[in-house]
């Protein structure tokens, strides 16, 4: 069928063969209409979950949302770890140079503990147009795991950035953590043009504390 916003699917009126498997891995209930996660049940008719996120509030103060509110921009196919935090970033390419970017993140809370991690990144830039370039602001990633492990954010990396008229935006990858869209950086550029940068990254620091979820 046509898929919609917030996972609600139209169904064809010759459809002959049902499949209830739904993207990201849900499980559609025909008789309730709704869709089973795992952990909880989500009702498309209202983007919302039916019970209240496990983790409690520190997946946000809306506990029965999805995905933030934003299924265009963000996704979370298995239910995984967020980290949240802020980053600096700079660089030039012109049309080569080099980027350098530093993240100060914290986990959300798993089985009554929480992870933050300070991890660097560098790599050279290709660009065009693009001479010199910064950044800082706000955010996200996921992994594809569900344990705390801070150490899945060195390896190979890459940033992503293009500005036009002094608005930018950029993607990063980060090892095995991937950006989640929060809010467009605050930053400064000179002329027009787009940058890629292929690099690593490091896990500089790290430490564990707890929080109390009692998930």
């Amino acid at each position: 069928g046509e898929a919609e916003s917030l996972a609600s699917v139209t169904k064809p009126e010759d459809q002959s063969l049902t499949l209830n498997l739904r993207f990201p891995g849900q499980y559609h209930d025909q008789e309730s209409g709704l869709y089973y996660n795992y952990f909880r049940t989500y009702d498309p008719s209202k983007g919302r979950y039916t019970q209240s996120d496990p983790i409690g509030l520190m997946g946000g103060v809306n506990t029965f949302g999805y995905v933030a509110g934003n299924p265009l921009s963000s996704y979370d196919p298995y239910g995984l770890v967020m980290w949240t935090g802020t980053y600096r970033t700079g660089g030039f390419a012109a049309p080569g140079g080099a980027t350098v970017a530093y993240f100060d993140l914290v986990s959300e809370c798993v089985s009554g503990m929480k992870s933050t991690a300070s991890v660097l990144y560098v790599g050279p830039t290709i660009g065009l147009g693009l001479e010199v370039s910064g950044a800082e602001g706000n955010i996200a990633f996921i992994m594809h795991r569900d344990d705390l492990s801070p150490w899945e954010f060195q390896g190979v990396a890459g940033v992503y950035s293009a500005s036009i008229m002094g608005f930018g935006v950029s993607r990063i990858v980060l090892g095995n953590a991937f950006q989640r869209p929060v809010d467009e950086p605050r930053g400064f550029t000179i002329e027009i043009g787009a940058a890629v940068s292929l690099g690593s990254s490091t896990l500089t620091d790290f430490s564990y504390s707890s929080c109390g979820c009692g998930t």
